[in-house]
């Protein structure tokens, strides 16, 4: 058959509508007129196959010879060469007695084939297109690109990350913009699956102008095409421009006809062309451009070097926010999780849950469990169940056992599993095809490196949760949990055990919280877990089983589980929010002591007088006997900070049993087998006791405390943190400054080998630590600085105590300049602190009276 000529079927498509007497063109119409075909000539035409030549759908071959017989014969020809032949002939007679294309001409056929584009992507986007939104970074991007000598600019992205859908918004606005101030200026919008009829013989310059309605062969009206581009501006925008659309040897060849395209129009900055691309064809193409020398010709925009596979972002808080009230319009999201905007980032989930839930599009009221719900769903859709759903599971399978942490992202070599994908192809490119995975390729002169990657990492922590669970025969017990923590000593490792809390909660596997102390977590991911459980909690998947009534699912006094879930390395807003949560269960009267211990020890952090108020008023309804088994009684330590704060008044019963406790230390056995959740209280002791005024009995108590740690089986690397911390407070008061500071050193050598140990309050305490010892060993000047980096940057913080001392250590510290903005900045905000919390301020500071800039009397504060 020969080539089919794209001006050909250009005038075909147009005197099928004509005949059909059809004006506006849309998928609905292609099923009558596939109708009137098969009435008129006895012949079918399938719908499908006419979206196909309209652009509605994709195909990779030109239409055969049989259909465009069949739609020749409908429009009154004989045959399709019959049609050709006296098209041609009509045109040449038109002609000689008409004029030729004019430039109204050109710019009309233009706005006309971009529209039709236009409308054939709107049509098949996720969400209805007019509930979407344009993407300010696209906008952006292609305004700087436009006043720039680039020829040729690249939006690449992973699949779904909304780059077709951002391209037509900016596409409709422009055609908008040139049809109404009548600028000359002409935008050929296509898609890359419409190249696919343009033959290795062909020209691709010849084929846009034939496209445009000027003949092939006519030089004058090609020449006088690019007089007219050097006045108006002309975009030429390929959307799908990869191997989505192509094999890889027509992607090469067409790339290389869009360079002659290029150097046609060289020097000319009225001439742009602007591509969207996937990642892994990006990849390739850019080691080309790179051999060629060619790369610094194409803008990329905002590509960062490290992430140099996109420049495409996902969508913000803001977008999320703009659009879900396109959905449903008054939503709001302004508190919305940093693990929602993450998730929903990624438009292909976004779009995924919209398809899911159309009319009840609920966004604002999901929580960070509820996002596993999303993502579970996702791949039970696109993995677990349709077509070749087994085999796209042992690729599953055979990706998660080959696959190896290369920077952070975890890579499959293809050469390792490429006898198994040949077994499986159909199945690997629609895991390809559904943005399961992508291809790319890492080869440079150290050899040929091609892997295979997850396009999403919610995507592959869960695929290596569920193959874990494969692996351990559904069974969640310990040898599960010690299979994430030993062999995941990565980033996702805390996701992975989520996905494993989340898969044993769909059925009803309870016994995996037996097992979870087993992980060793650093503080900050124990904060993430605790805050993850909360909102398991508040799904209520923790209430009574319902086949044993006396049995709790998830029971926080279990063995361990203290120790694990109770810390006050944990304390933030967040945390104490969890803790709420944990009361939503049926605990035991101690369960329920130890818990409203811990909220009110972060009342006390945060200067709550109102929330500390709360807290003791909850314990006091206890019994007595419900007391018994602390060696400390907790509610006394919280009333007398509670006086203390509020009254400046010492109240003697917590001090007197801390003093007993300090002669009378639990070494036996039995009792250190005790102390896991004791740590909380025993730092609560402690810093009760710093409001006695007397640093040498804090310091005794502290080394009391470190005796019964050493001698306990289990070290706690955070609880030994606070009594470092705590002990080099007391050596500087001592005046003992080389001991604290040699302390400080200590903590810091640990927090520069691994910060991810360190959670938001410890960061506090190691500041606060800092500020106490900058008089002693930083310059005038460091400390001037310090002052002015603090006046410049005072944010919120809830560790208010820590706030507040590190805010009178400066201070104190700074003699340079007290009467410098910086330094009143710093005096005002500290009087605001103390005065705004509902506690005595001369609770925290002596002679609070005689505080002020010009004041060098000022007294270290007493409560830590």
């Amino acid at each position: 058959m020969k080539i089919v000529l794209q001006h050909d079927l250009e005038n075909l498509k147009q005197c099928l509508l004509d005949t059909a007497g059809i004006t506006s063109v849309t998928p609905s119409i292609f099923r009558d007129l596939s109708l009137q075909i098969y009435k008129s000539t006895k012949k079918q035409v399938s719908d499908s196959t006419l979206k196909r030549i309209f652009g509605f759908a994709a195909y990779t071959f030109q239409p055969s010879l049989y259909t465009l017989n069949v739609l020749a014969e409908f429009c009154g020809f004989v045959s399709w060469n019959e049609f050709c032949s006296k098209n041609k002939q009509k045109e040449h007679a038109a002609g000689k007695a008409t004029e030729l294309p004019t430039e109204s001409d050109v710019i009309y056929k233009a706005s006309e084939i971009s529209q039709h584009t236009l409308q054939a992507l709107k049509n098949k986007s996720g969400i209805p297109f007019s509930l979407t939104i344009p993407r300010d970074f696209l906008d952006e991007h292609l305004e700087i690109f436009l006043h720039t000598e680039y020829p040729l600019t690249i939006l690449t992205a992973s699949a779904g990350y909304g780059k077709t859908i951002g391209l037509c918004h900016w596409v409709e606005e422009q055609l908008n913009f040139n049809r109404k101030e009548a600028n000359g200026n002409m935008i050929v919008f296509l898609s890359g699956k419409v190249l696919n009829r343009i033959s290795n013989q062909e020209d691709l310059h010849h084929w846009l102008l034939a496209l445009l309605g000027i003949p092939m062969g006519n030089i004058t009206l090609a020449e006088n095409f690019q007089q007219q581009i050097k006045q108006h501006k002309f975009y030429l925008i390929i959307d799908s421009f990869d191997a989505n659309s192509f094999n890889q040897e027509q992607l090469d060849t067409l790339f290389s006809m869009l360079s002659d395209v290029i150097s046609i129009y060289q020097g000319n900055p009225n001439f742009k062309i602007i591509l969207t691309m996937r990642s892994a064809s990006w990849l390739n193409l850019k080691r080309e451009l790179q051999m060629q020398n060619k790369l610094d010709d194409c803008f990329l925009g905002f590509m960062a070097d490290q992430n140099e596979e996109s420049n495409v972002s996902p969508f913000n808080g803001h977008e999320i926010q703009l659009i879900s009230n396109k959905i449903k319009p008054g939503i709001k999201l302004a508190h919305m999780d940093s693990e929602l905007v993450s998730l929903f980032g990624y438009p292909l989930f976004f779009q995924y849950y919209y398809q899911k839930h159309p009319k009840n599009f609920a966004l604002n009221e999901l929580d960070i469990f509820s996002t596993y719900e999303v993502i579970y769903n996702y791949i039970l859709d696109k993995i677990y169940t349709g077509r070749y759903c087994t085999e796209k599971v042992l690729l599953i399978h055979l990706f998660v056992n080959n696959g190896k942490f290369r920077k952070n992202k975890f890579c499959i070599d293809k050469l390792k599993v490429y006898e198994e994908l040949k077994n499986y192809s159909a199945a690997y490119q629609d895991l390809i095809s559904i943005g399961i995975v992508r291809e790319v390729n890492f080869s440079d002169e150290s050899g040929y490196t091609e892997c295979i990657e997850f396009v999403h990492d919610r995507i592959l922590t869960y695929c290596i949760a569920a193959k874990l669970i494969y692996d351990n025969n559904e069974v969640f017990d310990e040898k599960l949990i010690d299979a994430i923590s030993v062999k995941l000593n990565c980033k996702f490792r805390l996701w992975i055990l989520k996905w494993c809390i989340y898969i044993a909660l769909k059925n009803k596997e309870y016994g995996i919280f037996d097992a979870l102390p087993r992980i060793e977590l650093v503080a900050l991911e124990k904060a993430r877990l605790i805050k993850f459980l909360s909102k398991v909690i508040e799904q209520g998947f923790f209430n009574k089983a319902e086949d044993d009534m006396d049995v709790l699912p998830f029971d926080i006094t279990r063995p361990h589980l203290f120790d694990y879930f109770l810390g006050l390395e944990l304390i933030s807003p967040e945390y104490t929010d969890a803790l709420q949560s944990l009361l939503k269960l049926n605990l035991q009267d101690t369960s329920k002591i130890w818990i409203h211990t811990s909220i009110g020890i972060s009342h006390v952090i945060g200067l709550n007088s109102e929330g500390l108020e709360n807290s003791i008023a909850s314990l006091k309804r206890f019994p007595t006997e419900a007391f018994s088994t602390f060696n400390i009684n907790p509610l006394n330590c919280l009333e007398t900070l509670y006086y203390y704060l509020k009254y400046n008044v010492v109240k003697k019963e917590a001090l007197a049993e801390i003093t007993h406790f300090m002669f009378n230390p639990p070494y036996g056995r039995k009792q250190l087998y005790q102390l896991g959740s004791n740590y909380v209280l025993n730092l609560l002791a402690l810093h009760t006791l710093s409001v006695a005024g007397s640093p040498n009995k804090v310091l005794r108590f502290i080394k009391v405390l470190h005796n019964i740690h050493h001698q306990n089986d289990h070290f706690v690397p955070e609880y030994h943190f606070f009594l470092l911390i705590n002990k080099a407070h007391i050596y500087v008061d001592l005046g003992k400054v080389d001991e604290g500071a040699s302390i400080y050193d200590l903590l810091m050598m640990d927090f520069r080998d691994d910060e991810s140990k360190f959670t938001p309050y410890m960061r506090v305490c190691l500041e606060n630590l800092a500020a106490h010892l900058s008089s002693y060993i930083n310059k005038p000047q460091q400390i001037t600085n310090a002052v002015e980096r603090l006046a410049s940057h005072m944010e919120t913080s809830p560790y208010k105590v820590q706030q507040i001392n590190t805010l009178v250590y400066y201070l104190t510290a700074d003699k340079a300049d007290q009467k410098s903005p910086a330094h009143k900045t710093l005096y005002f905000r500290l009087i605001k602190l103390m005065r705004s919390n509902g506690f005595n301020p001369k609770s925290f500071v002596h002679y609070y009276e005689s505080l002020s800039p010009q004041d060098n009397n000022i007294t270290l504060p007493i409560l830590r």
